[in-house]
């Protein structure tokens, strides 16, 4: 089951972040067990996407605790949603 995450990272300093998410990686907390990461795209700002592949909302939800119960006030905001491909959407859609 796909889902994508659009979040906004709170006011913390690139390097903190990169060493919270190198020590993550590192003991296996991002991803967590179940979750595969699709894509991981930051922008400048502070903002961005990951698309996670996971077996249940329950596992893609852990994606989002592994960061803020390892600094909280990570993220400003943070919205999961699942989600279909575009052309599996456009077959549903024609089937009325």
């Amino acid at each position: 089951m796909l889902f994508i995450a659009f979040w906004h990272l709170g006011d913390i300093a690139p390097d903190k972040v990169a060493k919270l998410a190198a020590d993550l990686m590192q003991k296996d907390k991002f991803p967590p067990e179940g979750v595969e990461v699709v894509s991981w795209l930051i922008c400048p700002g502070g903002k961005g996407i990951t698309i996670l592949e996971a077996k249940d909302a329950k596992a893609a939800f852990k994606s989002w605790m592994s960061w803020v119960q390892a600094m909280p006030g990570f993220f400003k905001c943070y919205e999961l949603l699942p989600a279909i491909e575009a052309q599996e959407a456009i077959q549903m859609a024609l089937k009325k």
